[in-house]
């Protein structure tokens, strides 16, 4: 009897450490997240301007090339996080809008120069928006 009763709360003590390895986990990634999605978001906000400056000779290229490549070095580090469980289906989001980000960016930094041509054309300010968005359901985890 005294055996069982170790044997439980052995059980117990496992199952409640693994349990709030999974809360921290799914804490720390949230705290990521939502960093990375706040950061995409400003850019959001101040890339138009930007975009907008580089065609009016207001911002330099360089300006705003060092600003993607930022965003594209973001993107590569989120992708590497750690994902618990009950944000796989949210990350899964994140993933695709990073692809179409990375793609977008890639379209219009070519051979490590900003390709004015292709930056009127692009949809990277609307693909951070649509990224950003995900910061909502992000924070309705319930973490």
């Amino acid at each position: 009897m005294k055996r069982l009763s170790i044997i439980g709360i052995t059980i117990l003590f496992l199952t409640g450490c693994s349990f709030l390895e999974d809360v921290n986990s799914s804490l720390d990634y949230a705290e990521k997240a939502t960093t990375y999605l706040t950061e995409l978001s400003n850019f959001a906000e101040e890339g138009p301007q930007m975009i907008e400056g580089v065609m009016n000779d207001t911002v330099t290229e360089q300006e705003l090339e060092e600003q993607l490549l930022t965003i594209q070095s973001m993107i590569e580090d989120f992708n590497k996080v750690e994902v618990p469980a009950v944000a796989e289906e949210i990350h899964q989001n994140i993933m695709m809008k990073n692809e179409e980000l990375l793609n977008e960016i890639n379209t219009v930094i070519e051979d490590g120069n900003l390709v004015i041509d292709q930056l009127e054309n692009s949809e990277i300010v609307q693909t951070i928006n649509e990224a950003s968005e995900l910061l909502n359901r992000i924070e309705n985890l319930g973490l």
